[in-house]
């Protein structure tokens, strides 16, 4: 961690004023770091922390004057570049790990980036509305790449270009959900980015996805011969109590769509069928969704990239909602809301790969056992990336 921080210290610009100025602007992003990773969802235990671990923490700060006030590093933190921070996290991390020859558990063929969008709720006031922001999510090795605040979620459609400005992409594929189904978005991944797209279709587009449905229903083929082709994938599980199944139908037979050259890059249909019977009663439901991409006729790569996009649900926001509490904080300033958003997905990422020498702990068991001993498990998650 040390050479992180080296790295923040020479990159990172401090705007504010330097004879106002009583604490290092890197032991104030250390000290919040941490003390997210370590259970503090207010302002005031990120201070408390910081008092309670004070020892500890001088052994890499300096701090000059002690540890800062809560209000002080609110203040600090609304100013920083968090996005220039997470940028130098996501390249000192990739590199720690590549050097450790770390890889997150993942049986994915292919390298995906999801992206999608979360809104912070507590952040709302009578001045603005709640803070909506976009991520991206490399889902192999479970790092946010980057990501841009919006006022709200019908701003996703701006918002996602910028995003993938910020990107490097090259070769992977970007999944998203129908917001996302745009024209120059499509355009922009393939195209200016060089990586492949697989977006989630609804009615967003017209009368794209009843043609799209129309043909299916139309051209459906028999299971056997699409699966010699890769046309067809089918996968089965079972979940609370249900049998789920999983249909999916891809085609590279788009030449019937009138606006596919407007499309960059458009090569796929896709199809995806979920049907869902309850073992106990029998009960069961069918869900259908349809898909366009740029990848080639491959129904698994379909059905496991589509299933892949929902771990920025299922591992980023849900523990940001629900571990670290965001939707609970009462931070109003947008500044902060963002750049506390980019560390609490800094802290998270490093909680998954830290190795507590124990059996597998919860996120939520691990930053209550590093707040419990701090110099133990500090120690422990250094250890589990740098050495």
């Amino acid at each position: 961690m040390q050479e992180f921080m080296e790295i923040l210290e020479k990159n990172v610009i401090d705007k504010r004023e330097y004879w106002k100025t009583y604490h290092k602007l890197i032991d104030v992003i250390m000290i919040v770091m941490w003390s997210s990773m370590s259970d503090c969802n207010k302002w005031e235990d990120v201070e408390d922390f910081g008092k309670e671990y004070e020892k500890e923490f001088r052994e890499f700060l300096e701090l000059p004057n002690g540890i800062p006030s809560h209000d002080t590093m609110q203040r600090v933190m609304s100013m920083i570049d968090g996005e220039q921070i997470n940028r130098l996290f996501v390249q000192w991390l990739q590199e720690k790990l590549l050097e450790k020859g770390y890889e997150m558990k993942s049986e994915l063929e292919y390298k995906i980036t999801a992206i999608d969008g979360k809104t912070a709720r507590g952040s709302k006031n009578d001045y603005h509305k709640a803070v909506h922001i976009v991520s991206a999510y490399c889902v192999n090795n479970a790092i946010c790449l980057g990501q841009v605040k919006t006022e709200e979620k019908s701003n996703e459609i701006t918002a996602i270009p910028d995003l993938l400005d910020m990107l490097c992409i090259e070769g992977q594929i970007v999944t998203i959900d129908a917001m996302g189904c745009q024209k120059e978005i499509a355009k922009k991944i393939k195209q200016d980015n060089e990586a492949d797209y697989i977006l989630g279709l609804k009615g967003n587009q017209g009368t794209f996805e009843q043609e799209v449905g129309g043909y299916f229903a139309d051209k459906m083929l028999l299971a056997d011969t699409q699966a010699i082709d890769g046309s067809y994938y089918i996968y089965k599980e079972k979940s609370h109590s249900s049998i789920i199944t999983y249909k999916t139908t891809v085609t590279d037979d788009i030449s019937w769509f009138a606006d596919k050259n407007k499309w960059v890059g458009l090569n796929i249909i896709g199809m995806i069928e979920k049907t869902t019977v309850s073992i106990k009663s029998g009960e069961r439901t069918e869900e259908t969704r349809f898909y366009i991409g740029s990848t080639q006729r491959n129904a698994q790569l379909l059905y496991e990239a589509t299933r892949a996009h929902w771990n920025i649900e299922t591992s980023l926001h849900w523990h940001l909602d629900v571990t670290f509490r965001e939707d609970a904080n009462q931070t109003k300033d947008i500044s902060t809301v963002k750049n506390m958003n980019i560390v609490n997905k800094m802290a998270l990422t490093l909680l998954k790969i830290a190795d507590f020498g124990t059996k597998r702990l919860s996120i939520a068991r691990k930053r209550k056992l590093l707040h419990m001993n701090f110099p133990k498990y500090m120690k422990k998650i250094i250890e589990s990336v740098c050495c």
